[in-house]
């Protein structure tokens, strides 16, 4: 759901993807959002497609980021700061006028429908995370 509400926070102008000006000019849901084919299989077919996770080092789990960027800086041999955050999409909601709460509802509301559209990414997620 990141990328929905960063996208839907930002002005059509901003980028000039057809994809990008699709999402803007249909002012899709977020369950309509995940069916696009390029966002149903954004990671198991767009970014990963054909590639053989073994030969990375590192895949961190998100739902673990203080843990796993600890774990990635013990690898490099470097301690990261906790408190940087880069590319935030909640600094960009008062743009989109989404308040957090309203984010949130949707979330829980559509996340069974969100589970089953996108369950082949999830799988990918789920094979790889924190290795």
């Amino acid at each position: 759901s990141s990328i929905y509400y960063f996208w839907k926070a930002h002005d059509r102008t901003c980028w000039d993807s057809p994809l990008f000006q699709y999402f803007k000019d249909s002012n899709l849901s977020l369950t309509r959002f995940a069916m696009l084919p390029k966002m149903r299989y954004l990671y198991s077919r767009a970014y990963f497609s054909g590639i053989d996770m073994s030969q990375f080092d590192f895949i961190g789990d998100y739902a673990k980021y203080a843990e796993e960027l600890g774990r990635l800086g013990g690898k490099l041999g470097v301690q990261f700061d906790l408190e940087v955050r880069l590319n935030v999409t909640a600094e960009h909601l008062d743009e989109a006028q989404i308040p957090v709460d309203e984010r949130a509802a949707a979330v829980n509301t559509e996340y069974s429908n969100l589970s089953t559209i996108l369950k082949d990414d999830i799988a990918f997620y789920e094979k790889y995370k924190g290795r």
